[in-house]
């Protein structure tokens, strides 16, 4: 036998494993175990010696990927892996949710001479796709195979020893995505060259298909998949960060933090939330208040990365009020207890000594800690009236880039 088919299959999964050991009775496999996506999560992944492409997003909805979708590409790179150090020529790779040929030994074969024969170079053939750009594609190249353009599904394919090491050269267990999205990377045939950059690919993968495909998706294959209908895992690019401003958990605001998640933004919640309802603030969520005066309200700092969802209320001048004339009056008060409580120290201590020269020291350090109380008043209000001046900075520039 020129290949050798690996069945991956997750654990847990019992009833679709005793299904790929019906349809594949009598034939030579190895039954491999799938990285489960439930299990993972971001210490997993330090463990694994493994990394995301946190940049990648879906290309049909934009969300982030999902742990499910992890784990398949972990489970593929697997055999990749597993085929490289135990030198097997080539890999029938099928998924638990695949419906094969009952003559499948039979048709590997052929395909596989056939290929040999028509197409020296090929690294992988699809025995099942789903064709995105197949108006691309010369079906009259050959005979029994076409040469692909963008396409999915990783539920059956040929591989061969030279395409796995290509992908695993190509660095992509630092640069995790969907095994469906990576194959039309590395080929060279995907239309999202963005992510181009983040993998090492001297020669495109040489990807190609048979005509006429042998193995199908499950009818629910797609509706009971663990790799689709997973967690999305949270993770946040650092050159964008989006700001809302938000008193109450609203269903507005719960949407807007959820959508944030899923589509991988940064994002922080300006303003006073109540308590009760903070654990539903997590992830890079956060709350921000700023508290001049005793005067709650939404503080904005802008930079050229922030998105401004709200302007904040205007802050008058500093200037001395009834609020700031209490603060002025607390401040002195705490100096004076400062004051106080020296001098009270300082005749208790006189009852049991002689001060004699001692005396003039004594005065002197009276007079230092009024000063110093008086300067401690002073310093605070010149800080208090420098952040409202920065405030009122920072408040123009957000009008400027609103208008």
């Amino acid at each position: 036998m020129s290949f050798k088919i690996f069945v991956i299959n997750l654990e847990r999964c019992k009833d679709k494993r005793e299904k790929m050991i019906k349809q594949l009775e009598g034939k030579e496999y190895e039954m491999t175990r799938a990285v489960d996506g439930k299990e993972l999560n971001k210490d997993a992944l330090k463990a694994l010696d493994v990394e995301l492409l946190k940049q990648w997003k879906d290309p049909w909805s934009g969300r982030n990927i999902t742990w499910g979708e992890v784990g398949c590409s972990l489970s593929h790179y697997n055999v990749y892996k597993y085929c490289v150090e135990n030198n097997i020529e080539n890999a029938v790779i099928l998924e638990d949710d695949v419906d094969i040929p009952e003559k499948l030994s039979n048709s590997l074969d052929n395909i596989i001479d056939n290929l040999n024969k028509e197409i020296s170079n090929w690294e992988l053939c699809y025995l099942s796709r789903k064709p995105i750009n197949s108006e691309k594609e010369n079906i009259n190249e050959f005979k029994d195979f076409v040469k692909v353009d963008y396409s999915y599904w990783t539920c059956s394919y040929i591989i061969n020893l030279k395409g796995m090491q290509k992908i695993i050269n190509s660095n992509y267990h630092k640069n995790i995505i969907p095994a469906d999205e990576i194959l039309p990377i590395l080929g060279n045939i995907s239309p999202h060259k963005d992510y181009y950059k983040y993998y090492n690919i001297p020669e495109p993968l040489n990807i190609y298909s048979v005509k006429n495909m042998i193995c199908y998706p499950e009818g629910n294959a797609f509706e009971k998949s663990d790799t689709e209908n997973s967690k999305i895992i949270e993770m946040y690019e650092d050159d964008l960060l989006v700001l809302a401003t938000g008193t109450d958990m609203t269903d507005g605001l719960k949407r807007f933090i959820k959508s944030c998640k899923i589509y991988g933004l940064k994002h922080k919640i300006m303003g006073s939330i109540q308590s009760s309802q903070s654990n539903l603030l997590q992830g890079n969520t956060e709350q921000i208040s700023y508290k001049v005066f005793n005067s709650e309200g939404v503080y904005l700092r802008t930079e050229d990365n922030n998105i401004l969802i709200k302007a904040p209320k205007e802050l008058k001048p500093y200037e001395f009020t009834k609020e700031t004339m209490g603060d002025a009056v607390s401040l002195i008060g705490k100096a004076s207890m400062i004051v106080v409580g020296y001098m009270f120290f300082t005749a208790l201590l006189g009852a049991f000594v002689d001060f004699g020269y001692l005396w003039w020291v004594i005065t002197l350090s009276y007079i230092v800690a009024v000063g110093g109380g008086i300067a401690y008043c002073v310093a605070t209000f010149m800080s208090n009236e420098e952040y409202c001046k920065q405030y009122e900075n920072d408040y123009k520039k957000s009008k400027k880039l609103q208008s």
